[in-house]
């Protein structure tokens, strides 16, 4: 067969090829017209979703970043020391 480690590109992640959005790019359609969606579920079970403030989860939209953490009342000009 001749077929090497190095003959085809690495798909794992995203970093070298795009990986799963070869095809799950909305645009590749099963034979009934359905697309094959983004959604990693479709094929995976992420384990890792407990994570907080995950830069990966965020970026394949599975986690939203947390929120800015609010000013200080007490801090804020203009804000007085109960009179």
């Amino acid at each position: 067969m001749q077929v090497t480690w190095n003959l085809y590109p690495n798909h794992i992640g995203h970093q070298e090829t795009p990986g799963c959005f070869r095809c799950h790019d909305n645009k590749h359609k099963t034979a009934d017209g359905a697309k094959v969606g983004k959604k990693c579920s479709t094929c995976h079970n992420l384990v890792v979703e407990e994570e907080t403030d995950s830069k990966l989860l965020q970026e394949l939209g599975v986690q939203e970043p947390p929120p800015e953490p609010a000013a200080n009342a007490e801090s804020a000009p203009g804000a007085s020391a109960g009179t």
